[in-house]
């Protein structure tokens, strides 16, 4: 079985999204709901990894909805904490 790339399912995601996406206040409500359920910490691994996948489904559908590049931001975060990491007093 040939496994797909994380950027492949994301792009699928994208299309996806832009054909039901939900209105803003509700897919706010639905990403908030995710990250709490998965914060309470009780999933197993099958759980958690559904609940990931309602989170980054929610979060391209926000980055879709804003016109903003995933990869761009994920990059510029990435770049940040790497920063912070090697020079915490900066």
């Amino acid at each position: 079985m040939n496994k797909k790339h994380f950027e492949d399912v994301w792009e699928e995601a994208e299309v996806v999204s832009r054909e039901n996406r939900p209105e803003w206040n509700d897919l706010c409500d639905s990403l908030k709901e995710a990250i709490n359920t998965l914060c309470e910490g009780w999933q197993n691994t099958e759980e958690t990894e559904e609940l990931l996948g309602e989170v980054l489904l929610y979060l391209c559908m926000i980055t879709d909805h804003k016109g903003a590049n995933s990869w761009t931001a994920l990059e510029n975060a990435t770049n940040t904490l790497r920063q912070i990491l090697l020079d915490p007093d900066e």
